[in-house]
């Protein structure tokens, strides 16, 4: 089985909140913590953009897999697809996962 991304949908797995600081301090995590903000995550498959309906012109989506980018808490759809045992095989049963347009997508963290 394989995935692809369609139209400018991006599958996202976020990374996991910090529990700790730098120095070693524990982070408390409430409900709200998951719901406001900003969080980190990896891009896993990117579609190859959008076509606009009247002209016809793609305009391609500027995310590629191994993207790291920053996105809204709240961002997409919270996909049930990784309950699937097929899903689990291709990407492992462990975090969140979500698909989101491209639009969502805040910024891209650039190695330097």
């Amino acid at each position: 089985m394989s995935f692809r991304a369609f139209a400018d949908n991006v599958l996202l797995q976020l990374e996991p909140l910090e529990t700790e600081t730098k120095s070693g301090l524990a982070l408390v995590q409430d409900g709200k913590a998951r719901s406001f903000g900003h969080r980190t995550a990896k891009v896993l498959y990117s579609g190859p953009g959008y076509r606009f309906e009247r002209t016809g012109v793609l305009c391609p989506n500027e995310t590629k897999q191994g993207d790291r980018v920053v996105v809204d808490a709240l961002c997409g759809d919270p996909t049930a697809l990784h309950r699937t045992q097929q899903f689990k095989e291709m990407f492992g049963d462990r975090g969140e996962f979500r698909v989101v347009r491209e639009s969502e997508i805040l910024a891209v963290l650039e190695a330097e």
